[in-house]
């Protein structure tokens, strides 16, 4: 029986994960591989009137002929992957800088990119914002948590219980001060109109509350109706 996600209760998300655990790629503070859950693909009911999040754990690019056959069948469904492979039957997030991987080529299904954001990367998160938005590609900024505490930056973060597990959590006021120093980087800076948005608020990251998978898939899909 798979775990209720508290975080997409409410929200016209629903997950598929269709490989075990763990993940293979090991990418660093992966929270999947510390709390693994069990593959699972929603069933058509689930699935009917939502939007599947494949590999909100794992990566879709992990076994990849055996994901997409998996799902092909969903009718609104977007990949997650931090590799940058994006020939799938669908939009892909992308999370650019989870690995060596940071600019990555254009193509028309990349929905997004997510921007994995702490107070000490903010110089490569303006450099890589810089460059999707300039290519037209909406940024998702997510901000880390971490299990251990980070000790050169002790007055950044608290240590507090997100859905299921406690981390290491960014500040609101910090989160707020990072967005405000993006959107200025890009307002100087891209030249053009860009879509800059966070996971979630500053006070909450459930999905619920955010709704931008949601409406980053939308944008694309009519974008891609309008374009055919």
């Amino acid at each position: 029986m798979k775990k209720i996600n508290e975080k997409i209760v409410g929200s016209s998300i629903v997950e598929a994960i269709p490989q075990d655990p763990p993940c293979p790629l090991g990418c660093p503070e992966c929270f999947y591989n510390r709390d693994p859950q069990p593959k699972y693909l929603p069933s058509d009911d689930e699935a009917r009137g939502k939007i599947v999040r494949v590999n909100s754990g794992n990566d879709s690019n992990v076994d990849r002929e055996m994901v997409i056959e998996a799902t092909k069948h969903y009718r609104h469904k977007f990949y997650n992957t931090s590799v940058p492979r994006f020939d799938f039957p669908g939009p892909v997030v992308f999370t650019c800088n989870a690995r060596s991987a940071r600019y990555a080529a254009i193509t028309r299904n990349l929905m997004a990119v997510r921007l994995l954001a702490n107070t000490w990367n903010l110089e490569e998160q303006k450099d890589l914002a810089l460059y999707y938005a300039r290519a037209g590609v909406p940024i998702l900024v997510t901000f880390m948590r971490y299990w251990t505490h980070v000790p050169e930056f002790p007055d950044d973060y608290y240590y507090a219980k997100h859905i299921r597990n406690s981390y290491w959590c960014l500040r609101p006021e910090k989160k707020i001060d990072i967005m405000t120093t993006l959107y200025k980087h890009l307002y100087l800076n891209c030249g053009r109109s860009f879509v800059l948005k966070m996971c979630g608020t500053p006070w909450s990251e459930k999905c619920l509350a955010c709704r931008n998978c949601e409406y980053l898939y939308w944008r694309w899909f009519h974008a891609q109706k309008a374009a055919n």
